[in-house]
């Protein structure tokens, strides 16, 4: 999830402060031209990530692909008067703001 850190993490949490500020930027720069732009902060998804296997019985709650397309489905398909900044979401056996075990 963006904008939170994590011990042993710090470059992985410089990249997520990159993007928001990346993205924050941009949206500025096209919004005359009617372009948005927004961000999706997911927690954790079942993915091969860090070496990681698919599909581990200890990520059957996690997220799911779909969960984040239907996301980025949502945010591209809101009306045009609508502005979404950003999506965060994190599977419901995440603590929050973070807890990765």
């Amino acid at each position: 999830v963006a904008r939170y850190t994590i011990p042993n993490g710090s470059a992985y949490t410089a990249t997520k402060y990159a993007v928001q500020g990346f993205s924050g930027s941009l949206a500025q720069e096209v919004r005359e031209y009617g372009i948005r732009v927004g961000t999706i902060n997911p927690g954790m998804v079942d993915t091969f990530f860090a070496e990681s296997k698919q599909g581990l019985e200890e990520k059957k709650d996690w997220l799911k692909v779909e969960d984040i397309a239907n996301a980025v489905v949502y945010m591209a398909s809101a009306p045009k008067h609508m502005m979404i900044d950003e999506i965060v979401l994190h599977p419901f056996v995440q603590n929050y703001p973070i807890s990765i075990k």
